[in-house]
């Protein structure tokens, strides 16, 4: 039986006990956001790739994560989506380096990735 633990959060004035709560997860982009990434994919703006590929390099900032880090943020990734305009004049295995990266939740990706193959096949129309 799991139980509930309780923070205690200290502030100047007095202490207050905060209990965790248990919230659905929320989007964290906006529609227009996730527009302007599906449309950075079609136009090949952008590079989405996954966790595999982080490990290859291809992310640099992610490359040197600890593996608890790496845990944690691939516990709701959906993708990892690169700018090419952030990218380094190398590449690995043929995929560029990042240099910045955004990392997509499940619930987005899954919004983009609808909104990615709608503005694709409108192009191939």
């Amino acid at each position: 039986m799991a139980t509930k633990k309780k923070v205690v959060a200290k502030t100047k004035s007095k202490t207050k006990k905060i209990t965790p709560k248990k919230t659905a997860k929320k989007s964290d982009l906006t529609v227009a956001q996730k527009k302007e990434i599906a449309i950075g994919l079609v136009r090949g703006d952008k590079m989405a790739f996954n966790d595999e590929m982080m490990r290859l390099g291809c992310a640099m900032p992610l490359m040197f994560a600890d593996e608890k880090t790496i845990k944690k943020l691939t516990k709701d990734l959906g993708m990892i989506i690169g700018d090419m305009k952030n990218t380094f004049g190398r590449a690995v295995n043929g995929y560029p380096m990042f240099s910045a990266v955004q990392c997509i939740n499940k619930a987005d990706w899954k919004d983009i990735f609808e909104m990615y193959k709608k503005k694709r096949e409108a192009l191939e129309a």
